[in-house]
């Protein structure tokens, strides 16, 4: 891990380790490792079920499909964001997420938040871009991100600041939140 990375992950780690309030979880994190493609295998199908149930498609044809999606979204992070922090999340030692992460000076790049069903809906990924989102307004740094516009997590990322950055002719939206002097409290 080079000195970058493992200094942003100090930094998140010990956002992530302080003391629960107000019925925020006691997250952790730690570096995803290659032992977790089963888990980060299932948390993607996990979250492309609604899509492959509006297919009609039998359940091998939507593992296949799913696995070769999985896989060439791997290789793709890999060639785009070399340098992204990804961890993993747990809470009491079990994974229920991942983050993907990369910052630059001015400019942060949310690649990924996923966490299984379960853990949605509960809070914990508003938690997880509080502190996202307070430490690149304490650092200067914009936030980019893309999503897809029929995605819940469209109107969810507009709550903590994002708005489209320009229109694109795209699947995903390109949405932009700009350092902040104070985070807002969403």
């Amino acid at each position: 891990m080079v000195a970058g990375r493992s200094a942003a992950l100090g930094a998140w780690l010990g956002w992530a380790r302080e003391a629960p309030e107000n019925g925020a979880h006691a997250l952790e994190a730690r570096p995803v490792a290659a032992s977790d493609e089963a888990f980060l295998r299932a948390l993607y199908a996990d979250t492309r079920e609604p899509a492959m149930r509006a297919t009609g498609w039998p359940a091998s044809r939507c593992r296949n499909f799913l696995d070769q999606q999985f896989d060439e979204l791997q290789r793709q992070h890999r060639r785009r964001h070399a340098d992204a922090l990804c961890l993993l999340l747990l809470v009491q030692g079990s994974p229920i997420g991942r983050l993907s992460w990369q910052a630059a000076p001015r400019q942060a790049t949310l690649i990924e938040l996923s966490l299984v069903r379960p853990w949605r809906g509960c809070g914990v990924g508003s938690q997880v871009m509080r502190g996202l989102t307070a430490d690149a307004d304490r650092r200067g740094q914009a936030i980019d991100l893309h999503v897809e516009p029929d995605s819940p997590a469209c109107s969810w990322v507009q709550r903590f600041g994002f708005e489209a950055a320009l229109p694109q002719p795209s699947l995903h939206l390109h949405l932009r939140r700009p350092p902040m002097a104070a985070s807002l409290n969403a």
